[in-house]
């Protein structure tokens, strides 16, 4: 093989990789495909009761209810998001592509993903077959106090 082809083939693996579009040989996506469940935090409530969950075909479903601060104030209404998923960095990464353009135009507190501030992409961290940790971007590892983690629901 010539060089330039060489530098040909890592260039386009390199790009189908970073854009969520390829996979490891033998790796199925659809593994990852379940109901992930927990409680994200919040800086003015007791968190947010988030419900994730990824089809194998790609799309998601997330819902986030956040706990009131108090007994006194009442729990907050119920959010839902719909989009695509998908894997990055060398499948470590879950990536949720949100259709809601609502949500595109308000930024999220998970700003410095690969798309730049005020993205609307959520990033989750594959830990393990059955739990993924919210993150900020992807790649290096995230160190936090509080815990960011969301586990398969399994029936």
């Amino acid at each position: 093989m010539k060089a330039w082809q060489a530098v040909a083939t890592v260039f386009l693996g390199l790009t189908a990789a970073v854009s969520g579009q390829a996979f490891a040989d033998g790796e199925d996506p659809a593994a990852l495909a379940g109901v992930y469940s927990g409680r994200l935090p919040c800086p003015d409530c007791q968190g947010i009761d988030t419900r994730l969950t990824l089809s194998a075909n790609g799309t998601y479903t997330l819902s986030e209810t956040r706990a009131a601060a108090s007994p006194a104030r009442a729990i907050q209404p119920r959010s839902t998001e719909q989009g695509r998923w998908s894997l990055e960095w060398n499948s470590t990464c879950v990536r949720l592509h949100s259709d809601d353009r609502a949500a595109r135009a308000t930024p999220k507190q998970h700003a410095g993903d690969e798309d730049g501030p005020g993205s609307t992409d959520r990033i989750f961290a594959i830990d393990s077959d059955d739990a993924l940790t919210l993150r900020p971007y992807c790649g290096e590892p995230f160190e936090s106090p509080v815990n960011h983690t969301l586990t398969r629901i399994h029936d």
